[in-house]
């Protein structure tokens, strides 16, 4: 395994790819933009003039894409990957997509031969250049730990997610966790300026219960524990004062009025004395 592709060399592929160059690798490159691939040329690696191309000179080919359509044509398209490919020969698809789509293109390349599995990353662009990401691998173990060598040039830590399609899986419900976060963050803050908090408090009392709070919730969660924390009813409560607090400040609530309602509603349905994690028993029953 001495020869890796690399294709897409945007914000996160560029980093990426010079890592694995700098691991010792042969890199050959394929991008859209010309000068992207000059610049590794300039650093000892080698241009292709199309995917294909890329997988006939690779062991392992990797990709880092924007979206499903750019992916399903540089793996399927005329001169595509597959078009290169030969079998035994690893791709690893690296980007954010549909986990339906990874588990087509894993099938129709596993009629030549040819494994292909998805190891959407965890991290920034920072992290992308430093190599310290998170792998989050869905495939088989086996061609997950042949493949280490290469992940472990592009990040410090590679995560077994389960069958092909689970490392985009866990990546879009990480996404949508951190993309939550973030508006609950920005209305709790809006809504603590209006009514004239000092907001430097706030910010540390976060930095305490925040991480404590996390914890406890994800614990309880995975563990299906329902009695331990903090009581619906009394949590309901809280959600009552702070939306007319928002009322009477004109701070929008938008997620705020969300969470009340779901709280409301499970007492209605008598979990009222369990506790706030219990409201998983709802995303269960599909509600």
């Amino acid at each position: 395994m001495k020869n890796i592709g690399f294709i897409g060399l945007g914000t996160m592929g560029k980093g990426m790819a010079y890592n694995i160059l700098q691991a010792g690798f042969q890199l050959i490159v394929y991008d859209i933009d010309e000068n992207a691939m000059e610049m590794f040329v300039l650093a000892g690696g080698k241009k292709a003039d199309s995917p294909g191309a890329v997988a006939e000179q690779s062991d392992v080919v990797l990709t880092m894409l924007p979206d499903v359509p750019q992916v399903e044509e540089v793996y399927l398209g005329e001169n595509g990957l597959l078009s290169g490919s030969r079998p035994g020969q690893y791709l690893i698809d690296c980007s954010t997509i549909d986990p339906d789509c990874s588990r087509k293109i894993s099938r129709i390349a596993a009629e030549s031969g040819v494994v292909m599995f998805d190891a959407p990353v965890g991290g920034s662009p920072l992290e992308a250049a430093s190599g310290n990401l998170v792998m989050l691998a869905g495939g088989k173990k086996e061609d997950i730990l042949n493949c280490r060598p290469v992940l472990d040039a592009c990040g410090e830590r590679t995560l077994f997610c389960g069958p092909v399609g689970s490392g985009s899986a866990l990546k879009l419900a990480n996404n949508l966790i951190t993309l939550i976060q973030h508006q609950m963050i920005v209305e709790g803050y809006n809504l603590a300026e209006r009514a004239g908090v000092n907001t430097t408090a706030l910010c540390e009392l976060q930095r305490v219960n925040a991480p404590k709070n996390h914890e406890m919730i994800t614990l309880t969660v995975m563990a299906k524990v329902d009695q331990a924390g903090f009581n619906i009813q009394l949590a309901n409560k809280d959600m009552k004062h702070a939306l007319k607090l928002a009322a009477d400040v004109e701070s929008p609530t938008l997620l705020a009025t969300v969470v009340k309602n779901t709280l409301q509603g499970h007492i209605d349905n008598g979990f009222g004395r369990l506790a706030v994690q219990s409201i998983k028993k709802l995303y269960e029953q599909g509600t």
